[in-house]
């Protein structure tokens, strides 16, 4: 009885050792990985765009299958947002965010929900918490990615907020006349690497 104990011990233990050595840690390749958020106003839709990202997601993969997300988090200066359009907008948008108190946006990973994992490709929700002018929402984030080796991955989606939801008030400019929506649409799309 003692060996038999002993035997199912050992390999618990044995499974639990393979399990954390098949978890790998994948970081962001930022120069091919990006975040833009899309926004509309009464006179126009508007988009600003960063490169300037910290990310890293620890999953396990099989050859070029993926098993598990563990964990994701992800982090990048507020002010690295910037728009095409001006300067001025760049600037209402930071005061409207106060980059000044809470220079970074941040999201942390809780949990994924419905992980689905064909051949090289695979797609589930994060569920996290979002951080956003020293709000923390939990949120769902859609994604689809592919595993092109077994060191390299490549993840897109994208999910929507509402500024409201977080404290942040539209911006108006011409004293007014122009205001933009609520909604915002954030898009991601992020290279791993080993």
């Amino acid at each position: 009885m003692k060996m038999r104990v002993i035997s199912l011990i050992a390999a618990v233990l044995f499974m639990w050792n393979w399990q954390v050595k098949a978890q790998e840690s994948f970081h962001l390749v930022a120069d091919k990985s990006s975040v833009e958020v899309d926004g509309t106003s009464t006179l126009h839709d508007w988009n600003m765009k960063t490169a300037d990202l910290k990310c890293t997601a620890v999953m396990g993969i099989d050859g070029t299958a993926v098993n598990s997300i563990e964990s994701v988090t992800f982090s990048c200066p507020a002010e690295s947002l910037k728009s095409h359009e001006s300067s001025i907008m760049d600037k209402k948008a930071y005061k409207a965010i106060k980059t000044d108190k809470y220079p970074e946006i941040r999201f942390t990973s809780d949990s994924v929900e419905n992980l689905k994992s064909t051949g090289n490709e695979f797609s589930g929700d994060l569920v996290g918490k979002f951080q956003l002018v020293g709000v923390t929402k939990t949120i769902k984030i859609p994604f689809n990615g592919k595993v092109s080796d077994a060191g390299h991955a490549v993840v897109s989606g994208s999910f929507k907020i509402k500024m409201s939801e977080y404290g942040i008030e539209q911006v108006t400019a011409m004293f007014g006349a122009i205001k933009t929506g609520d909604g915002l649409t954030v898009k991601y799309n992020f290279e791993f690497a080993k």
